[in-house]
């Protein structure tokens, strides 16, 4: 053992908390802000008083389904009122809540059950399928019992050591590993962060992450803690940088917590448009290392003292620092520190040996304080590598989370982050362990070896790259590995390019050589055999936005989009340099129907206008065959049909499908009611397609909208088929 660790050293002020639980902010403010809204969606909302009295029934109904202090209760919910509820009903039942995103892939939820051990699942639909659950709950039929259950939930006695919630995060090993997060540690952050903000009583607040996110108990807690209004939006909404600047501004939204990579795609997109969200007093960002540039600052300069907090912490500590930016954005500097540690909270900058270095210098961040993780649920062996004794207690912490990120302290104390330690890498804030994909593609028959990187593009947005090495004498077939890991990987963890190796390059020490594996480029792409001929001068030019953008050259006129790495934060870049190159603005959900140079070319070429340019709101996102009866859909949320693009794509019936975009996306004006939009659509619908049959189908609110439009085409004649 060294002697008393003191310096690199940062720590935050230790003060004993306000409510050592998270149950005692929310008792609080339930009582305090009764008539105010709590939540709001776009289907309505709900006041505390409201919401107090439904969490309760909830918090009952688990507690009379053998639900105790302790358990663990799985939620797999869209974001919904419904959802916030369930959460608090879950807390106030004295257990604690397990995310389990229903689009996760079954296996990976399998291993999330076993390891959480969680009593029950709340579910949208029984369809979900959670094996080893001896409780699933379809939401559907809860809300049958709790209109005749009027019994209020018995008091739970909860220690600050007892869990709030376990979220999963890749792991390195192959297994997702959950971190489980005690009360002692979410109620200090709440506290922090109250006392950080300027927020009062009826602040608007954007609900953005996923619940399997950290991130996301942060937005809800510290909103309602603080007698603030929740505003849900809808994952359409969350994917399309205009969609969610146009529902910041009709929201008036007044804190926003993104992820740096959706707060610079949001930027661009500001400018493009000349909209801000003029509404926003504090924007926060975590989950990537901050970068300013003159975009960044011009966007902050436009919202007149709209601060932003750059916070750090991974999810087994939460917010562990902060460095709030403020005051002239022009002083900002391009990579701001990561702040100095948040009350009750550490940071000790440590060489390989756990002594400390000197100031200034590089070293491993290990962290402190009342925030940590208890660890990580049903992995001892696990928990015993990363939360490890303090070699010095100079702090009095205990126990320490060795993070694998490396940091100096700065002259002025505050701490400088320099990236990763390890192999772990973060795509759109999400974090990634490469040798959870390493294991799943080396499980796929043929493989030999396979080794998992990451590249930027010009853009800096980070991608997947596998290198396969197949067993000798064999090869393996790129497209149906592809499909193997969409079906078994979350999307966020699906590799852009995947590029076939026969030899694995390494270093003078014997291991593997990643920096010599070959990039990404299209001569390993499925257009390798490809020849360069376009039709018109559009086309050759949008191939070299296409390239300039990916980081490729020699782009084909049939190359897609998205199989080169695009998604939809890139696709604000792309439609940035559509405007500038050839001065046409396209609506972002002309992606959904023409993501190859090609297709997207001869929108170009036609102004901005598809085939269906006779029509406002009807798109077309796949031909199909004319001879299958077609699929009509309708958006949800505030009308995007990009989302629709990755569905048409899986589906195997050749039926050609259409969708509709609300009209307000490409600039027009008109009520958005359910009963407007349904009559608008079904006008466009007949006009296009006459009284043939048709099936429909609808997202979110457009599932109401669909039935509408359902009742008016059968008054019409037309048959819907099932």
């Amino acid at each position: 053992m060294s002697g008393p660790i003191d310096k690199p050293t940062a720590a935050g002020q230790e003060t004993p908390p306000v409510f050592s639980t998270v149950n005692g902010w929310l008792d609080a403010a339930f009582e305090a802000h009764g008539t105010a809204v709590a939540v709001q969606c776009p289907e309505g909302s709900i006041t505390y008083h409201e919401l107090d009295a439904r969490s309760r029934r909830i918090a009952a109904y688990l507690q009379s389904c053998g639900v105790a202090p302790g358990d663990k209760v799985g939620v797999s919910m869209k974001r919904s009122i419904d959802m916030v509820a369930v959460i608090i009903g879950i807390l106030r039942a004295g257990a604690a809540y397990v995310p389990m995103d229903p689009a996760y892939p079954s296996n990976r939820l399998e291993i999330m059950v076993q390891d959480s051990g969680v009593a029950g699942v709340f579910v949208e639909e029984v369809s979900v399928a959670l094996a080893g659950v001896s409780k699933v709950w379809t939401w559907a039929d809860v809300q049958e019992s709790l209109k005749h259950f009027e019994s209020a939930a018995e008091p739970v006695q909860l220690n600050p050591e007892d869990p709030a919630y376990i979220i999963f995060t890749s792991g390195s090993t192959g297994r997702p590993k959950g971190i489980e997060m005690p009360h002692r540690a979410l109620a200090n952050l709440v506290e922090w962060q109250l006392e950080r903000s300027s927020f009062r009583p009826g602040a608007r607040v954007l609900q953005y992450s996923s619940i399997s996110f950290d991130v996301s108990f942060q937005e809800i807690a510290t909103t309602l803690a603080s007698g603030g209004t929740l505003v849900l939006v809808d994952d359409a909404v969350r994917r399309d940088p205009g969609a969610l600047l146009d529902y910041l501004v009709s929201n008036d939204i007044q804190r926003l917590f993104l992820p740096f990579v959706a707060l610079r795609s949001l930027v661009q997109t500001a400018h493009i448009r000349k909209i801000y969200p003029e509404a926003l007093t504090e924007i926060i960002t975590a989950g990537e290392q901050l970068r300013m540039d003159d975009g960044m600052r011009a966007f902050f300069s436009k919202l007149d003292g709209t601060t932003l907090d750059n916070q750090y912490g991974p999810s087994e500590t939460h917010v562990i620092t902060a460095n709030l930016l403020q005051g002239n954005p022009a002083a900002w500097p391009d990579l701001p520190s990561i702040g100095t540690p948040i009350k009750n909270c550490g940071v000790l900058i440590l060489a390989k040996d756990g002594k400390p270095v000197e100031a200034g210098q590089a070293g491993e961040i290990y962290l402190g304080g009342r925030n940590l993780a208890n660890g990580y649920a049903g992995r001892p062996d696990l928990t015993e590598q990363v939360f490890v004794e303090n070699p010095g207690e100079a702090s009095g912490w205990p126990r320490l989370y060795k993070t694998g990120d490396l940091g100096a302290i700065n002259e002025d104390g505050t701490i400088r982050f320099l990236g990763r330690a390890d192999l772990q890498v973060k795509i759109r804030g999400h974090r990634i362990e490469p040798g959870e994909i390493d294991n799943l593609v080396a499980s796929y028959p043929g493989v030999e070896q396979s080794f998992t990187r990451t590249v930027c593009g010009s853009d800096q947005l980070r991608q997947l790259v596998v290198y396969v090495k197949a067993e000798t004498g064999t090869s393996v077939e790129v497209s149906s590995l592809w499909k193997f890991l969409r079906e078994e990987l979350p999307e966020y963890m699906v590799p852009a390019f995947i590029i076939p190796v026969e030899s694995v390059p390494q270093t003078p020490s014997g291991k593997v050589d990643l920096s010599a594996l070959p990039e990404p480029s299209i001569l390993t792409s499925r257009y390798a055999d490809l020849a360069l001929d376009y039709a018109t001068e559009t086309e050759e030019k949008l191939a070299t936005v296409y390239g300039n953008l990916l980081g490729f050259s020699r782009i084909p006129a049939e190359a897609d989009f998205f199989e080169l790495g695009g998604d939809s934060l890139r696709a604000v870049g792309l439609f940035q340099q559509i405007h500038d190159v050839f001065g046409v603005e396209l609506p972002l959900a002309t992606l959904a129907s023409s993501s190859t140079v090609r297709a997207l070319a001869g929108v170009i070429d036609a102004g901005g206008r598809t085939d269906l340019s006779g029509y406002r709101a009807l798109k077309r996102v796949r031909e199909g065959n004319p001879d299958e009866v077609p699929l009509f859909m309708v958006h949800g949320g505030l009308g995007n049909l990009l989302v629709f693009g990755e569905f048409a794509e899986n589906l195997e019936n050749e039926m050609p499908i259409y969708g509709f975009q609300w009209m307000g996306w490409d600039g027009h004006a008109g009520a958005a009611d359910v009963g407007h939009m349904a009559k608008t659509y079904v006008e466009e619908l007949l006009a296009f397609h006459g009284t043939r049959p048709v099936r429909l189908a609808g997202y979110c609110i457009g599932g109401l909208i669909m039935l509408e439009m359902a009742r008016m085409l059968k008054e019409a004649g037309v048959e819907v088929l099932e």
